[in-house]
């Protein structure tokens, strides 16, 4: 839930690769004891799982009728191989999922779609973040906290105030 997590999860779908990813594509748990590990798999994850603070990762499938539509990370500060209750984790992950995709009953390909517009969006999330810690010279956190502050004030989607953020530094304007 924090800042740091979510840098790591758009990090792997950018860049395609993670445990994230893998464990949504294969349809199981995937697990790493230390930052170095997660290199070896995804070469530049463990790096970023390090500066993020973390050196151990487990991830578990979202599945809706058969395909893989997301990933539950857990990150850990220390490496090692302690105890995780996968069943647990996973039934946690199925709970998400029904969640998710019960608001309205979803086909597999509608989850999927959704998913990919998620994604979408979080790329443009991620520019403006980008923006606003340039522009007042802050980090990622309190950039994402200054888009969540523009978009409620603007009565905005978090989405669209980050179109607005990219939109205004592209004219040359702050904020």
């Amino acid at each position: 839930t924090s800042h740091r997590v979510a840098d790591l999860e758009a990090y792997q779908a950018g860049a395609e690769h993670g445990p994230c990813v893998e464990s949504m594509r294969e349809k199981r748990a995937v697990s790493v004891a230390t930052a170095d590990e997660a290199n070896a798999r995804w070469p530049g994850f463990g790096d970023r799982m390090r500066v993020a603070g973390y050196e151990r990762v487990y991830a578990v499938p979202m599945v809706w009728q058969g395909v893989g539509v997301g990933g539950l990370n857990l990150f850990w500060t220390d490496p090692g191989t302690g105890s995780v209750d996968g069943v647990l984790l996973q039934t946690y992950a199925d709970i998400l999922t029904l969640a998710a995709v019960y608001v309205r009953p979803l086909s597999a390909d509608d989850a999927a779609q959704h998913l990919q517009e998620a994604l979408e969006e979080r790329g443009g999330i991620e520019q403006a973040k980008g923006v606003l810690a340039w522009q007042y010279d802050v980090d990622m956190s309190e950039a994402y906290f200054a888009l969540l502050q523009i978009a409620e004030e603007r009565s905005l989607t978090l989405g669209e105030a980050a179109d607005a953020v990219v939109e205004s530094a592209v004219r040359g304007e702050t904020g």
